[in-house]
């Protein structure tokens, strides 16, 4: 019996160090192998300690076989053209067990033309002695690379505002709730004073809600819950009901222990957006980033807002960021004026100061990718349509002066969280209509979309209409994003280095652009506040396998509806119409069946009852779920027809 249960007690390790860690696809994690090899330690540490020298020997004797075919396919992709863009790194490099294993590294070209349009990377295999070191090459590469990116180190997310929502989406004289980096606050605006407040989210008496409370008429926060009431400027307990033993004293004239106050939080209205200053010291050292176009007299503005539970705010910046995508995601031609192109290359400046780092981007406001489908159109025969026509009256330039020589599709990032596109002239920077974009960052895996529509037009556009044509265009690449998020946010979570340049193959011009805000992200964001706590319970409790269905990355009644009082009373009023007019329809129709005859009079009159409200419950279907996938196909479809056509 004692040798069956020994040769038991070796064959289990054994079999995993041989089999279950050397050949399958998802390696086992350190966890998985302390309990493993340490099951029975008491009575096996001999044997354990054997088959684990066994299993480390044959391990590395399996990698070095590896390596060596995987020099030999590096070899022959050399060889032979290819449209792939610059390769990543083979192999996992962060689990602690590879420390004794080689790896493959493939050092790409550090030109960015050099991947563009099908062009042949430029890139040798080199070996290394571990997997946390790199080959001579990349080691320099990595440590120009790091130098480089020093100028990030000094990047703090605790000194800098943050957008949470529109000043016009909060009610006046109630509490609201918003949430900032996964720590919810409670805001209020007291409409007497004309003053905003805010406290963090957290009675400290029971830890109670304190945006389930009310707002006193003192201008004070009150839970719901015992009634104790907060000053929502300094934090400080005003009053506790049930320590009031004298009705003819002030009751709020007290002094309650500092473990009885709330956390208060810096707060400001700028530019019609409400702020929050997350840092610690509460004391702001600058003004929120702005766009100055939206203080100028004879600008109309037309706010807008979505959340996003299932998208991360960093891949939702990126998404921003990114004008290649809207062709093919969005089916929309004047994306293409914001891309680049080896004849059109992008002008990038950086700033530094005391508001942190700056990104402009800009490059000619010409057709580039439209430019070359309309070339293989007019090759194979098709019929194509005409480049658009700038008018030189509008922009300040001359018949004698070539558009793209007066006018420039400028994108302008204020990390972390605001981004401005316009098209300007060159001369003296001037344009008509700016879209401007603020990304709250929620929480890890969550974002809060806002966005304006800014410029000289001559009417003011219905909030209500942006807002359905908005959310039309963000269903068509939320899912896109969102499936985004369970790779990149697992490497975050498993401590991948770099996990967006080892996730990501970059073979455009305009990833000139994208290629630095990625490197932004992957220098910075581990610095993010609660983002590593965050990213481990993700990852732990299974919520990064997988994206969501359809139906829940794009619901619109609560990433949108819910938040929005404007819609909210939209969506009522669109109600009534359609009770309305199908009350009246139904009403003419009992009228011509109890005379038995239609009359002429009343037929116009229920003709357009029916219309109305057929025309108000499509309103009303836009606030909800609409795009499903046959929706999808339908958009996709227009793109051999409009954007590039199918090879």
């Amino acid at each position: 019996m004692r040798p069956v249960c020994l040769l038991s007690l070796v064959w289990v390790p054994l079999w995993h160090v041989l089999f279950c860690d050397a050949f399958t696809t998802r390696p086992i994690t350190e966890f998985q192998r302390r309990r493993l090899f340490h099951h029975h330690h008491d009575k096996t540490t001999s044997i354990h300690t054997t088959c684990s020298r066994v299993g480390s020997s044959l391990r590395l004797l399996m990698t070095a076989s590896e390596d060596q075919e995987g020099e030999e396919e590096g070899s022959s992709a050399n060889t032979t053209d290819t449209d792939t863009s610059i390769p990543t790194t083979l192999g996992a490099t962060t689990s602690s067990k590879q420390k004794k294993q080689s790896t493959v590294a493939a050092v790409a070209s550090t030109k960015d033309t050099s991947t563009m349009f099908g062009a042949k990377p430029s890139f040798k295999l080199t070996k290394s002695s571990s997997s946390s070191s790199t080959s001579s090459s990349t080691g320099r590469a990595s440590s120009a690379t790091n130098k480089k990116e020093s100028r990030w180190d000094s990047f703090d997310y605790y000194q800098h505002w943050y957008p949470v929502t529109w000043a016009c989406d909060v009610l006046p004289d109630r509490p609201t709730k918003v949430t900032l980096f996964d720590v919810d606050y409670v805001i209020a605006y007291d409409s007497t004073r004309q003053q905003w407040t805010a406290l963090r989210d957290q009675c400290p008496h029971k830890a109670a809600a304190l945006s389930e409370g009310r707002l006193t008429e003192s201008g004070f926060i009150q839970c719901a819950y015992h009634g104790w009431s907060f000053n929502g400027t300094t934090g400080d307990c005003v009053q506790i009901p049930q320590s009031i033993q004298d009705v003819t004293t002030d009751p709020t004239v007290t002094n309650f222990p500092a473990r009885a106050c709330a956390k208060p939080i810096a707060i400001c209205e700028h530019q019609s957006m409400v702020w929050l200053w997350p840092g610690t010291d509460n004391i702001p050292t600058k003004t929120p980033p702005s766009v100055p176009e939206m203080e100028l007299p004879g600008w109309r503005i037309t706010r807008v807002v979505r959340d996003f539970p299932m998208v991360d705010w960093s891949l939702l910046v990126s998404n921003i960021l990114d004008p290649d995508h809207g062709a093919f995601a969005h089916q929309n031609l004047n994306f293409d004026f914001y891309t680049a192109s080896p004849h059109h290359p992008q002008t990038i400046t950086e700033n530094f100061d005391q508001n942190g780092w700056e990104l402009t981007a800009s490059v000619p406001a010409v057709d580039k990718l439209l430019a070359v489908d309309r070339a293989k159109r007019q090759f194979l025969g098709m019929k194509t349509k005409p480049p658009k026509k700038t008018k030189p009256a509008s922009f300040g330039s001359t018949p004698e002066t070539p558009p793209e020589e007066t006018l420039q599709a400028t994108s302008h990032f204020m990390a972390p969280t605001t981004v401005s596109m316009s098209r300007r002239n060159v001369t003296d920077g001037s344009t008509k209509f700016i879209t401007a974009f603020w990304v709250c960052p929620v929480g890890t895996g969550k974002s809060r979309f806002m966005s304006a529509a800014i410029g000289q037009v001559p009417i003011q556009v219905p909030r209500w209409i942006l807002q359905v044509n908005l959310n039309r265009f963000l269903d068509q690449d939320t899912v896109l994003v969102a499936s985004q998020q369970p790779p990149i946010l697992t490497a975050e979570a498993q401590g991948v280095e770099r996990p967006r340049a080892s996730l990501f193959a970059y073979g455009s011009a305009t990833d000139k652009t994208v290629r630095l805000i990625d490197n932004f992200w992957d220098t910075t964001l581990h610095k993010a506040p609660n983002r590593a706590r965050t990213l481990q319970q993700l990852h732990y409790a299974g919520a990064l396998q997988h994206t969501p269905a359809r139906e829940i990355v794009l619901d619109r009644r609560t990433q949108h509806l819910t938040i929005c009082p404007d819609s909210q009373g939209l969506v009522r009023n669109c109600r009534r119409i359609t009770r309305t007019g199908l009350l009246l329809t139904a009403a003419w129709m009992a009228r011509v069946l109890w005379l038995r005859a239609i009359p002429k009079r009343t037929l116009p009159l229920a003709v357009l009852s029916t219309l109305v409200a057929w025309a108000a419950h499509q309103v009303r279907k836009q606030y909800y779920f609409v795009k499903t996938e046959a929706s999808r196909d339908k958009d996709l479809s227009q793109i051999p027809v409009k954007a590039w056509v199918d090879p």
